[in-house]
């Protein structure tokens, strides 16, 4: 049983360390995935594609697969060369949102999806600071 202590933790750890010091798998995984999260909730999925290199699209897209965000992460990897889409406009941008929005209606579901990855495979991240 995960504490909301670890959770918080490894959560914290992701946003404001990095990872931490020495991050595993897990670690990064939920790095590259709060990093895009962050940037769609605040200014849409279009605004995360335009900020983030392709690198760290690709990265944020593994995160979301790491935990478990498969289809949502085959929707995401499809974006920059879907050529529907090369001409964004307010429609298709609220069509994307709401996707997203759909598989990730809040950080509570990110929040889940950390705590089961944490039961599951806690050799992914690194150990906690108690």
């Amino acid at each position: 049983m995960v504490s909301l202590y670890t959770l918080t933790e490894v959560w914290n750890r992701a946003c404001i360390d990095n990872g931490g010091p020495q991050p595993e798998l897990g670690d990064r995984a939920l790095v590259h995935l709060l990093m895009a999260h962050n940037l769609i909730c605040n200014g849409g999925v279009h605004h995360a594609l335009k900020v983030l290199s392709k690198e760290e699209w690709s990265s944020a897209v593994s995160g979301y697969r790491y935990f478990g965000l498969n289809a949502l992460a085959g929707f995401l990897e499809s974006l920059p060369g879907d050529p529907e889409l090369g001409e964004w406009t307010g429609k298709t941008e609220a069509i994307v949102d709401l996707r997203y929005r759909t598989e990730v209606p809040g950080d509570d579901t990110l929040n889940d999806l950390l705590k089961n990855a944490l039961e599951e495979r806690p050799q992914d991240f690194d150990r906690l600071s108690r």
